[in-house]
This record gives structure tokens, sequence and C-alpha cells, in this order.
């Protein structure tokens, strides 16, 4: 396995959670007066990337950034992804109260829905700030798909739905700059049918265009607050991040983004203006993945509908299934954006007419694969370098756990974990612990039970089973995977302990104070 040494061999103390400092201290020192403040989102940005690119053609205003120690690490939401992470930011609020855990939630029918974020019911910050009078001009935001409730804002919304513009005027620039909002073409990509060449030339394309449309608008109107987002980095680094040549796919796409932030760092200086550059999260290569649903099945955690596996045809019905729920593809969009009714009956007609071809390995598994009827534990939902584990009590239908069986088991799989080890003999896991601290009780959907956080180059992959190994290779399309701490940048400097993405909302609200 040819890992990338240079990423391997960064000082950087986010790539070990046991390293950092799990305690709310968070101060702001030394904070002046700002007319203005700036914050610029970059998706899925650590540190430990920005230091390989430094350096480089096009990233100049970041490395300023760097060069005076002005980028820290900012400690994500767990799981550490854009769902619940951009929420955090813009609210305050943990993924247990702004009620976004992930990209989906699971109901006690075991169906997974679509978890959007409320932005009318918990209000973004620059809500507060235009209901007291300020401007503000907010570009694509990550999650935020419903329009401003505030005639103060000038807004886009942003991933993952299509963008809209909040008024005639936004309308108008996006018309005039050729901005459509965010491309999807990660399909085509995972498919073959373009190549890394292509999609990176059009994030460059997006990001300028949304740059020049900023920009603009910037210059022609007195705003008080601004925010832009750019979530390309997250996606090209999903098929990027463990190859040799990654920088010739990551250096366009930075280097745009760093033009537009030395723009604004050069405004700032003029305007005695604060600058917040921000990551929801980080990102790391991957080189192997542990298939955590296999480990629940080979301890007794978990069990399969293996009777599917006698079933005449099963081959060939999985092999039509599979094409159906294929990420991205056209019946699984219509399943996703089913009513919980249809999605419930869909699910029920594939368990039973196109089961799982178990006689197989590395087979791609479904919730409707598990026979939850025996089933005292199962993972879902999160894929990636923190994995969400589920104990099967009475919060669903099926349940076989009890509340007084609960405590116990969850102790013994915690312990378990702990002691699994990794292709490399050492511990799988940096951190297992009991996800009810962090959701603290949340009513806003079935919170998972466990957390558990890879060791470093891992992710944690719920679709496999394979009856011959624990580890598989990582898809293209997991060539790069979240971690749990991404970036925090000011000008001017200030001076922040261990900062957590709910924090930040505080920091910037300082400056309006």
């Amino acid at each position: 396995m040819a890992k990338d040494n240079k990423i391997k061999n960064i000082k950087d103390k986010s790539s070990n959670p046991k390293n950092r400092s799990t305690k709310n201290t968070n101060k702001i020192k030394n904070t002046k007066s700002a007319k203005k403040v700036y914050l610029i989102g970059i998706d899925s940005t650590p540190s430990s990337l920005l230091k390989e690119l430094s350096g480089k053609p096009g990233m100049e205003a970041l490395d300023e950034l760097l060069s005076n120690d002005s980028i820290i690490d900012l400690e994500s939401t767990m799981p550490p992804m854009t769902g619940p992470a951009w929420p955090s930011l813009y609210t305050g609020l943990d993924p247990g109260e702004h009620g976004v855990p992930d990209f989906f939630t699971i109901s006690r029918s075991y169906v997974k829905d679509l978890a959007f974020f409320d932005s009318h019911k918990y209000k973004p910050f620059w809500e507060e700030l235009a209901a007291k009078g300020h401007k503000c001009l907010v570009i694509t935001p990550a999650m935020i798909t419903k329009l401003p409730l505030n005639n103060n804002i000038d807004l886009i919304t942003g991933f993952p739905l299509p963008s809209k513009p909040s008024n005639e005027k936004m309308k108008l620039m996006m018309e005039k700059h050729k901005f459509y909002g965010e491309i999807d073409l990660e399909k085509d990509l995972a498919e073959g049918k373009i190549t890394l060449d292509y999609i990176v030339a059009e994030f460059v394309k997006t990001i300028k265009a949304r740059s020049n449309l900023s920009k603009e608008l910037i210059e022609t109107n007195n705003y008080d607050f601004v925010y832009v987002c750019f979530t390309e980095t997250d996606r090209i680094q999903h098929y990027t991040l463990n190859r040799e040549d990654k920088e010739k796919y990551l250096l366009p796409v930075y280097s745009s983004i760093s033009s537009f932030i030395g723009f604004i760092l050069e405004r700032a200086k003029k305007e005695n203006a604060a600058v917040f550059i921000v990551s929801d999260h980080g990102a790391q290569s991957v080189y192997n993945k542990f298939l955590i649903n296999t480990w629940l099945v080979n301890n007794n955690y978990l069990t399969l509908k293996l009777e599917q596996e006698k079933k005449k045809g099963s081959a060939t019905r999985y092999k039509i299934r599979e094409s159906l729920m294929k990420y991205k593809g056209t019946f699984r969009k219509l399943f996703d954006k089913m009513p919980y009714s249809v999605k419930l009956l869909t699910r029920n007609f594939l368990s039973r007419y196109f089961p799982a071809d178990l006689s197989k390995d590395n087979v791609h598994l479904h919730l409707f694969d598990f026979d939850m009827s025996k089933t005292k534990a199962f993972a879902e939902i999160s894929n990636l370098c923190v994995g969400t584990i589920w104990i099967n009590d009475g919060r669903f239908d099926k349940g076989i756990v009890s509340n007084e069986e609960k405590s116990a088991l969850k102790k013994k799989l915690i312990e378990e974990l702990k002691s699994v080890k990794s292709a490399e003999g050492d511990s799988m896991f940096v951190n297992v612990m009991d996800a009810d601290k962090y959701y603290k009780g949340t009513k806003l959907f079935i919170a998972p039970d466990i957390f558990i956080e890879a060791k470093p180059h891992y992710t944690i992959d719920i679709f496999t089973y394979s009856k011959t190994s624990l580890f598989a290779k990582p898809q293209n399309t997991k060539s790069g995977d979240h971690t749990r701490y991404g970036i925090l940048g000011f000008y001017p400097k200030i001076k922040v302990k261990d900062p957590k993405i709910t924090e930040v909302k505080d920091m910037i609200m300082k400056y309006f104070e």
C-alpha cells in the first residue's frame, strides 16, 4: 500500500483525536471592534492539507494566514460531516438540538429519511443580525435550502438542493455571471463518464463565477456581514486524497478560493473588518476500510436474512436490486424522496423479491437485509471515519433489547469495540464513546447509541458484508474521507483555545455587540 508520506509525516494534532482536549474552555481575547465581518466557508479542509499546498502558485492569501499562525484546528460535530456541522456553526446548537444528525435519519420502521436543516425554525445567526438592522450577503451556504425571513438578507441557497435567489436582484446577478449554483457531477465521475480533469475544470468555473458575483455585490452594496461558502473542495477530495498526483487536482480548486480570500483580506484591511475562514470538518487520505456490520454479524449482534441465500434466482435479482439502488441513480433519487408510506412499501417489496445474494462475498447490504427480530445492534447511516451504532430497543418496531438489558449491552459493546485490531495489528478505533452523552436525550430523531472513530487513513463501511475479512480497499469515491478537525482562520489574529464548531457563531456575533 503506497501511502502518501507527505500527509503522513505532517505533525498535525488533528490526526489523533486522543491528543485533543474535549473540555469546552474557548475564550476570545483581544477582540477589536470591527465595522464589518467576512466569513468564508471551505468545506472539508484540514490544516495539514493547506500546509501541503503552501507555497504553490495562487495560494498566497491562505499562505499569509498560515505564516501568521492565524489558522488553527476547529473541532467538528459527531459525526463530522456537512449535514450536522454547518447548521451547528450557523446556530451554535449541537445536532441533537437543531435536528440534523446526518444527511438521513432512521425511523421506527428502519426506514431512512432525508434530513434537511430547517433554517426558519432554527435561525442562522445572520437572521439575528438582519433583525437588528445589519445588511447581510449570504452566498451558497451549505445546508441552507430555504429563502431568508428578513429582507436585509441577500441570499442564494446552497448545497444539497439547487440554488435559489432570494430576490430579483440576486436572480439578475446569477444570470449576469452565469452562476447556476452547485453542480453535481460525482455520479458521472464515479461511473467513468467524465474525467477528474473535466470535473476540476468545471469546479473552477463555478468557484470563479461565485467569486465574481460576490465581488460585484460586495463592491456595490454596503454589507455589514458577508458569508460565501465553497463545497467543491469536499467533493473533489473524496476522489483524490490518496493519489500521488492529488496536487494536480486540488491546487486549481484551492488556489481559486485563495484568490477570492485575497480579495476579501485586502478589503478587510481597508475597512477595519474582521475575516473568518472556516471548514465544517477536515479530510484525510483513505487506504483501508473497516466493515463494521461484518464485525457485528461475526460477534452475534446482527443477524442477516440468511434464508435469502437459498432463494432461486437471487444472484440475478440481487444485481437488479443494486442497479436500482445505485447511489445517485434515478431510482435511488426517487426512492429517497418518496413519502414515508410509499418508501416503506417499496423497501418491503425489494426485501422480499430482490434479496441479497449471500452466497457471494462482499455483498452490498441495506437495512432491509437485516433480520431485526434477531438483531441486537446494527450500524447505519454514517459511512465515514466516525461510525454510528444503534441498539435495537423499544424505539424500533421490532426492537428486542429491553431497557433493563440496554445499559449492560452498550457497555459490553463499547469494551469489545475498544479491543478490535486494525489490519496493521494496532487499535482499530481511536475513540469509542457513548453517544447519549453527545445527543443529550434528544427527541428530534432516533439517535445512535455508540460512536466509533477509526484510526487515521481508515474509513468505516456500513454497507459491505464479507465472509472472509473485516477489511476492504476503498472504492474511488472514498479515496479521501472526513476527519473531526477542520480549520478556523482569523484576520486580525485573535486568541482562541481548542475551538468547537458550535462556538463560531458567538465569535462572530461578538463583533456586532
